[in-house]
C-alpha cells in the first residue's frame, strides 16, 4: 500500500448517543489514533450529555445534531420518518462545510442517514456492522443501500457471514472485533477510593459474587441469570448476584418484569445497580463473571471482564468461541440455557483452583487477541484503504 502520511480526517457518525459498546469504542479508537487521524463524532443531541463528557474526559471531538433515533415506539417511528430528509440533510451540511476525508457509520446496519448523506457529500463511507440479526424490512434498505459504501467493517466472523448475504459487490471489507485497553482494565490496580457502591461487597458470610454488566435490554437474556441465581440458591447458601446496567425508557417494563421475576421466584440475594460510572470496581470485585445474552458479535464488557482476570461463563453468541475456549479459560453455554450456566457455575464455585487458573488464561487472551492496539492498527490499516481507494 502506498504510504499516506497526511492526518486523515473521518467523521464517525452515531445515530444513538447513549452510551454502550459502539459508543465506547469510537471514543477509545480515536483516542488512539490522534497521531494519525482526526475524528470528528456526530450524534444525536438526546442523551448525549453523559456521551459529551465521555469524549470530553478522553479529549474527542464530538458534534451532536437534531438526529432522530428510531426505536419501536410508533410516535418515535413515525418523527423518524417525517424529519428523514431533514436530517439527512442536516448531516450532508455538516460534512460538506467540514471538509471531511472519510465517513464513519458506526451503529450498525440500520443507521442509513449516515451512508446517504457521505454520498450526497462526496466523501467515501465505510459502513461499520456489529450485530448478527435486523428485522426484515431494515435487512431490505440495508442490502439496497449497501453499494453505497465505500468499504465494510464487521464487528465478528459470524456478522460477516450475516451480512455478506446482502452485500453484492468487491469493495474492501475488514473484521474488527471490539477492543478493550488492557491496561485501562488491569485486575493489579486499585479502585477503591471512589467505589461509592463498595457497601455492597461488605458481607459478614464473604459470599461468593456472580454477576454480569450491560444495559438494561431484552437481548442480554437476564432472565437466565436470575433463573441460574434461583436453582444455585438451593445447593448454596453464601452466594451473592449483581446486575450492573443503566435502564433507558424503553427498557423500563423490562426491568421492572425482571424485577417481578425475581420477587416471583423468591429470589432476593441479587442487586440491581443501575447507577454506575465506572464498572472496574464491580469486576474486581466479582467471583464469576457471565454474559447471558441472546444476540451479540461481541460483547465488550466480556472482554473487560477478561481483561480484570474474571473466570467467565458466557452464551454461545457472536465470536465469543473463538477467544473463550470452552473448559480452558472459560465455559460457553447455548443461549438461554440457565440448567447448563448453572451446572458451569457450580464448578466454578466448588473448584477455586479451575476458577483461577481460568482467570489467568483469560487476561492473557485478552492481551494477545483483544487489546485496544490491535484494534486501533486495523482500524488505521482500513482508514487508509478507503482513503486509497
Amino acid at each position: 500500500m502506498k504510504q499516506i502520511n497526511k492526518i486523515i480526517k473521518v467523521a464517525n457518525i452515531i445515530e444513538e448517543a447513549r452510551i454502550g459498546g459502539p459508543q465506547k469504542r469510537i471514543v477509545f479508537i480515536a483516542s488512539k489514533l490522534r497521531k494519525k487521524i482526526y475524528t470528528n463524532i456526530i450524534a444525536p443531541k438526546k442523551n448525549s450529555k453523559e456521551y459529551k463528557l465521555f469524549c470530553k474526559k478522553l479529549n474527542v471531538k464530538i458534534n451532536t445534531l437534531p438526529l432522530t433515533t428510531i426505536n419501536k415506539n410508533i410516535i418515535t417511528i413515525i418523527s423518524y420518518l417525517i424529519f428523514f430528509p431533514y436530517e439527512v440533510i442536516l448531516l450532508y451540511r455538516f460534512l460538506k462545510q467540514n471538509h471531511f476525508d472519510l465517513v464513519h457509520i458506526s451503529g450498525g446496519s440500520w443507521q442509513f442517514k449516515g451512508i446517504l448523506a457521505s454520498k450526497m457529500a462526496g466523501v467515501k463511507a465505510i459502513w461499520h456492522l456489529n450485530d448478527s440479526y435486523t428485522p426484515f424490512f431494515l435487512r431490505i434498505i440495508f442490502k439496497l443501500l449497501s453499494p453505497l459504501a465505500a468499504g465494510y467493517i464487521f464487528s465478528a466472523k459470524k456478522a460477516k457471514k450475516y451480512y455478506m448475504e446482502f452485500i453484492n459487490n468487491k469493495k474492501p471489507k475488514f473484521i474488527i472485533h471490539p477492543p478493550v485497553d488492557t491496561q485501562l482494565f488491569n485486575p493489579l490496580k486499585k479502585y477503591e477510593n471512589n467505589f461509592k457502591h463498595k457497601n455492597l461487597f461488605i458481607k459478614k458470610n464473604k459470599p461468593i459474587f456472580i454477576g454480569t454488566i450491560g444495559n438494561i435490554n431484552r437481548i442480554k437474556g437476564l432472565e437466565t441469570f436470575i433463573k441460574a441465581g434461583s436453582m444455585l440458591n438451593k445447593d448454596f447458601k453464601n452466594l451473592h448476584f449483581i446486575i450492573v446496567g443503566k435502564i433507558f425508557s424503553s427498557q423500563k417494563k423490562y426491568f421492572d418484569d425482571l424485577k417481578n421475576l425475581c420477587k416471583e421466584i423468591n429470589f432476593f440475594n441479587i442487586d440491581f445497580v443501575v447507577n454506575c460510572d465506572d464498572v472496574r470496581p464491580f469486576l474486581q470485585k466479582f467471583d464469576i463473571f457471565t454474559i447471558t445474552s441472546l444476540f451479540e458479535t461481541g460483547p465488550m464488557t466480556l472482554w473487560e471482564a477478561m481483561s480484570m482476570k474474571k473466570a467467565i461463563v458466557s452464551t454461545d453468541v457472536g465470536d465469543v468461541k473463538n477467544f473463550i475456549n470452552d473448559g480452558v479459560n472459560g465455559y460457553t453455554i447455548k443461549v438461554k440455557d440457565e440448567i447448563a450456566l448453572v451446572e458451569k457455575i457450580k464448578k466454578l464455585i466448588i473448584n477455586v483452583k479451575l476458577r483461577k487458573n481460568f482467570s489467568v488464561l483469560a487476561r492473557k487472551t485478552a492481551i494477545k487477541k483483544l487489546d485496544i492496539k490491535k484494534s486501533a492498527k486495523l482500524h488505521l490499516e482500513a482508514y487508509k484503504t478507503i482513503y486509497k481507494n
